[in-house]
């Protein structure tokens, strides 16, 4: 819900001003969306350990929670849900879906908020790409 929504938000850009209050209207209701969908699924997670386990969906709620933080304006509350993702229990071996593309995005979108960040060498999953490398929050400015 929150990748379309997004992509919703960034074509209202060219659209003529009668156009884009829809597509934003319509971005709007897809990030409540998003948001009442990464909710639910915290709270499933929370009742059924093995299926947070075995599956990345705190990580990818914390995320979507993350990125909607900041996209209210809410720098802390985007650190803090980073942080819930990466402590976020994983499958062994770790499984990334290539196509989440929240997986960067909420450090990408801090990094341009200009909070401050250290990278940890510390690599979560397999490779040493940069979408595997855990970033950690040194200081919100």
């Amino acid at each position: 819900a929150y990748m379309r929504a997004e992509n919703i938000e960034y074509v209202a850009r060219d659209k003529p001003k009668a156009e884009r209050d829809g597509f934003r209207q319509q971005a709007r209701e897809g990030f409540s969306l998003a948001r009442q969908y990464a909710n639910e699924a915290l709270a499933l997670a929370r009742t059924n350990d093995k299926a947070a386990r075995e599956n990345d969906v705190v990580y990818r709620a914390e995320t979507v929670l993350g990125v909607l933080a900041l996209k209210d304006g809410d720098r802390k509350g985007a650190v803090d849900h980073m942080h819930a993702a990466g402590a976020a229990p994983t499958p062994d071996p770790p499984r990334y879906a290539s196509h989440f593309g929240l997986r960067s995005r909420l450090a990408e979108y801090l990094l341009r908020a200009a909070v401050d960040f250290r990278i940890s060498p510390i690599v979560r999953g397999i490779g040493n790409s940069v979408d595997n490398i855990r970033a950690e929050v040194v200081d919100v400015i």
